[in-house]
Formats: C-alpha cells, structure tokens, sequence
C-alpha cells in the first residue's frame, strides 16, 4: 500500500521527500472503504470511530502508533 511509500523522484530537490509534504491522504482500501485522514482532533477521530468498519479500525490503528512512537516522532520529523 502506500503507507511507507517515501517517493523522491527527481522532484525531491525543489520539493522535498513525500514524508515532508504530505498533508492528509485519500484512502481506498481493497474492499472498496474510501475516505480521508490528515489532522484529527477529538471531533474529527470520534466521527472515523462512528462511521465503523474499515475506517474506525484503520484510524484507530494510525493513532494507537502515533502514540506509541510520538517520542521518536517528534524526535526524528522536521519542524
């Protein structure tokens, strides 16, 4: 899937790695689940969690290792 996928084509000097730009991303997993994660405050992370299935696993999934590796996270990505 694209999770991991840190693109640096030739564009990667002017523009910076994908990692650095991306802002949300447009999901659309293989059973057809298709929405948006990017920031998520409480409103936002209670809304996926409502919404059930694919997405509440998935962005459940995403925060749980957000918070695990949050140290490491700020430690590691640009300002």
């Amino acid at each position: 899937g694209m999770i991991g996928n840190n693109s640096c084509g030739a564009h990667s000097v002017m523009a910076g790695k994908t990692v650095e730009n991306i802002e949300r991303l447009d999901v659309l997993t293989a059973t057809g689940a298709r929405f948006w994660v990017g920031p998520t405050d409480d409103a936002a992370y209670a809304e996926h969690l409502a919404a059930g299935g694919e997405r509440a696993r998935i962005v459940k999934g995403l925060r749980e290792l957000a918070e695990r590796y949050a140290d490491d996270i700020r430690a590691g990505f640009p300002k």
